[in-house]
């Protein structure tokens, strides 16, 4: 049978459309909280627009400084394994954020923050990667970023600032905190064959390109 006549893999199938679940629930549950984040601060700790701008970006800066290491990380322990570890983390630094701390306090949890969030992003991308027919490779990632789009910007804050009401902030935290270790349980029965190199090794020369130039 050549390539004209080769019967194409469906991209929706059962594994796609409860990956597409597990990326609304994940994202609805990591984002919920920073929806509402910038009014905990200024009414909470009455922060000023600067300290607003800081913490609230800190985990997207820390993010970005983990990154290199995360991929080698989702390499070696595998897609699921990180997915559960970092949502293990999230949890725990929501539930943290109910401690009476200083807003300094606060910034350090964002930070901490940053790590098991690059963890999350990078495993669902390589996940996604994994998944997808490659006839459909382009589509498939398109619907994906639609959905995390939705979910991300529409769904959860909008979810965030309903369930707020008179602004009883450590609800939010709590149910992001539970949602995120129900997030453990959808990885642990997602339709997937794991994918892990435990023998892998983390070189800066296979992270980084050398010869890069920065203009």
């Amino acid at each position: 049978m050549n390539a004209s006549t080769k019967p194409q893999e469906k991209l929706w199938n059962y594994q796609f459309i409860y990956f597409l679940f597990l990326k609304v629930f994940s994202i609805s549950s990591i984002t919920i909280s920073n929806s509402i984040l910038p009014l905990y601060i200024v009414d909470y700790y009455h922060g000023s627009s600067s300290q607003v701008g800081v913490i609230s970006s800190l985990v997207i800066l820390t993010a970005l400084v983990f990154r290199p290491f995360t991929g080698y990380l989702v390499d070696r322990w595998g897609r699921k394994k990180a997915l559960m570890i970092s949502f293990f983390l999230m949890s725990l630094l929501h539930f943290s954020v109910l401690i009476p701390m200083r807003i300094e306090g606060l910034g350090i949890i964002r930070f901490l923050l940053g790590f098991p969030y690059s963890l999350f992003t990078t495993a669902t991308s390589t996940v996604s990667a994994d998944i997808l027919p490659e006839e459909h490779r382009s589509y498939g990632f398109g619907v994906i970023s639609i959905i995390t789009m939705l979910s991300g910007v529409v769904l959860a804050p909008n979810l965030g600032f309903i369930l707020l009401g008179n602004g009883n902030f450590n609800l939010i935290f709590i149910i992001s905190g539970i949602s995120a270790l129900l997030t453990i349980l959808l990885v642990l029965r997602m339709p997937y064959e794991d994918i892990q190199n435990p023998e892998a090794k983390f070189s800066f020369n296979t992270t980084f390109e050398p010869n890069a130039s920065f203009i």
